[in-house]
């Protein structure tokens, strides 16, 4: 995170959360992330994530009544960044309309969307809409792709064949489109460290470089989120990678992932800040901490079709949920994996800060925490 005005800015609307995580005296604000379900059905049949085995659920939240949610409350005014994840957020025939409606009613100022990538034509046709509405000018829209593999690979975890091919021409697309809107359009890929492509990582890590995109990394979880049993499909197989079997990686990537599969060693040196900093809001509207606890209705904060955001979040129930994130038992697997830890680097930008200038850059606060990526 670099030093600017912007980023100075949440440093100290930070304090709050500070205050209320350690003594419980003043409401939090979340200056983090806005983390959005927008839709729970999905085209791909991914084999680390039943979720497409779900009944349809009904997309309540639209563009409406997100945006007037958000403009409304004092609390959710700081946050400008808001992620959109799924199922799959482009079969939302109204996620043009939704961005639109951020950007012109609300202090949001970048969107992130994860995305599987198979929807070329419908990505570029939104993006479009949202970069020719006047809305848009000086806001950017991230385009975070899902890639497991090359070719066959990526198709077998993902479950449909043919997912590489339309997930390469939808990059060329992407790419072929920021040369018109350039600063206003980011595009990254975002590659799952698993069993199933330990041998074949190394070949996404080229692909992104190849392609001049931005390249993360995460490693497979199995949590009741992503409603997956299989024990093939969670970290414990990864257990005896050591780090000459991350040739080929950046020393960046190889320290995240290094990190992350020993997480069990750091993992008391992290707090989460989920419920304080950022909040997950479900496609019926109800309000959550973070996504991985979602499926727990202990973990529930409230519904913002029923209650006003500011009215929720400092209800007795919201700051009974805090204090069970203090001391959740999925820690040591959610906090790694990708939007989640994002949040908690926010909350932990001012010391870092305060880190770097003492000691003339020589301590990196979060490396020493362990939060990498």
């Amino acid at each position: 995170m670099n030093i600017n005005t912007v980023n100075l800015k949440r440093a100290f609307y930070t304090l709050p959360n500070w205050v209320s995580y350690l003594t419980g005296i003043c409401k939090p604000y979340p200056v983090g992330y806005n983390i959005i379900c927008i839709t729970k059905r999905c085209n791909l049949k991914c084999k680390m994530c039943n979720i497409w085995k779900e009944p349809p659920s009904d997309d309540l939240i639209n563009a409406p009544i997100l945006a007037r949610t958000i403009s409304n409350s004092t609390m959710l005014s700081k946050i400008q960044v808001a992620v959109f994840t799924g199922g799959e957020p482009f079969l939302r025939k109204d996620l043009s309309e939704i961005i639109i409606e951020l950007f012109g009613k609300t202090n949001t100022n970048r969107v992130l969307i994860a995305t599987n990538g198979v929807l070329g034509v419908k990505i570029i046709k939104d993006l479009n809409a949202v970069f020719n509405h006047k809305s848009s000018v000086g806001k950017q829209v991230s385009i975070q792709i899902s890639l497991d593999g090359i070719g066959k690979v990526h198709d077998r975890i993902r479950g449909v064949e043919g997912t590489f091919g339309h997930v390469h021409s939808t990059i060329e697309k992407l790419k072929e489109l920021k040369t018109c809107y350039r600063n206003r359009l980011r595009i990254g890929i975002t590659g799952i460290f698993q069993y199933e492509n330990k041998d074949d990582f190394k070949n996404v890590y080229r692909y992104a470089l190849n392609n001049d995109i931005e390249f993360g990394c995460g490693i497979i979880i199995n949590t009741e989120y992503n409603k997956v049993k299989n024990s093939k499909y969670n970290k414990s197989l990864l257990t005896d990678i050591k780090e000459e079997d991350l040739t080929g990686l950046s020393e960046d990537i190889k320290d995240a992932l290094i990190n992350w599969l020993s997480s069990e060693e750091k993992i008391g040196k992290m707090r989460c800040f989920a419920g304080f900093n950022s909040v997950f809001w479900d496609t019926n509207g109800d309000i959550y901490p973070c996504h991985h606890t979602s499926h727990l209705n202990t973990y529930k904060m409230g519904n913002i079709l029923e209650s006003d955001f500011d009215t929720l979040w400092k209800s007795e129930n919201a700051n009974f949920v805090r204090s069970r994130v203090k001391k959740c038992d999925i820690k040591g697997d959610c906090m790694l994996g990708g939007c989640n830890i994002a949040s908690q680097k926010v909350q932990y930008c001012l010391p870092h800060y305060l880190v770097k200038l003492f000691t003339l850059g020589k301590i990196d606060l979060y490396k020493r925490l362990g939060y990498y990526g």
